[in-house]
């Protein structure tokens, strides 16, 4: 499925995997070509998929990361709406 969201959305600055399954399974992922073989087995598609990379994010709070990350964009855009009272 990772190789078809791939061609789908065509990521050249990489795919990122993240969550909790990606990180249980990431000793699979390194030490078996299993899923990187099946990630570029795409038939004449393959060629695309090989500049590709395909990087694990392993961090604890990334949830959090996003969520703060999208708080703070949601406020400064509101901030150019919103008339403030000064009293």
């Amino acid at each position: 499925e990772a190789g078809n969201k791939a061609l789908s959305f065509l990521p050249y600055g990489g795919l990122y995997i993240a969550g909790g399954i990606a990180i249980k399974i990431l000793p699979m992922i390194q030490n078996d070509e299993l899923f990187m073989c099946s990630f570029r087995d795409k038939g004449r598609l393959s060629k695309v998929l090989d500049n590709i990379p395909v990087v694990i994010v392993d961090h604890p709070e990334l949830g959090l990361l996003g969520s703060k990350a999208f708080a703070l964009r949601t406020l400064r855009r509101l901030r150019g709406k919103v008339q403030l009272s000064s009293r």
